[in-house]
């Protein structure tokens, strides 16, 4: 495997997810969903330990109403995962 592919490979996973957030809070709306509680649960998310953002709560589909809050609040986003890495792994 080339050295480009592997930096490839590394910032494709590495990065948040991209989203087309639009596409996906219609998705959400039409499954009864109020922009309110998607931007309050959002927020609630963005803000816990996990530190999801936006773009990793439509990635995960969160939006459903089928899971529980105390289950959405089991993921874990790139920015706590990258603090999670330096914290458990020696440079």
């Amino acid at each position: 495997m080339s050295a480009t592919i592997e930096a490839q490979t590394y910032d494709s996973l590495s990065d948040i997810p991209r989203i087309d957030i639009p596409e996906n809070l219609s998705l959400a709306l039409s499954a009864r969903r109020s922009v309110y509680s998607i931007l309050r649960e959002i927020l609630a998310l963005w803000r816990g330990p996990g530190k999801l953002t936006p773009q990793e709560y439509f990635y995960y589909r969160l939006w459903d109403p089928s899971i529980p809050l105390e289950e959405k609040r089991r993921f874990v986003g790139k920015h706590a995962q990258n603090a999670m890495h330096l914290a458990c792994n020696s440079q």
